[in-house]
Formats: C-alpha cells, sequence, structure tokens
C-alpha cells in the first residue's frame, strides 16, 4: 500500500477491509466525550457505510 498515490476511494476500502471496526468519538451537550465502535461495511460512491450496536445510540439525542 503506498500512502502517496492512494486516493480517497482506496482509503475508504482499506477502512472497510482492512481495518473494519474504529471507534468514533464526539462530545454531548456537556463536553463530556462519547464513543462508540462501529463496523466499517462497505465504501460506495464516496461514502463509508457501516453500524453500530442497536442498544447505544452513535449521538446523544437531542434535549
Amino acid at each position: 500500500m503506498n500512502h502517496e498515490t492512494m486516493t480517497a476511494a482506496d482509503y475508504l476500502k482499506s477502512l472497510a477491509n482492512d481495518i473494519h471496526a474504529t471507534v468514533v468519538s464526539t462530545v454531548d451537550g456537556d463536553n463530556k466525550p462519547q464513543s462508540r465502535i462501529i463496523d466499517t461495511l462497505f465504501p460506495k460512491d464516496g461514502k463509508l457505510y457501516f453500524t453500530t450496536g442497536k442498544t447505544k445510540l452513535l449521538r446523544p439525542a437531542p434535549r
């Protein structure tokens, strides 16, 4: 893998096929960190599709 010649599409494919699981982190309304592990599934049309556990929100619900 030559990172100097990789395109965005190549990176998305690598995330889905080589790395597969990643952590997405944000902060909530109280500036407390929130992290979730996601399973990257497949890249399509410049987008990366993924799944999360159904029991936890990826982002906090609006207040």
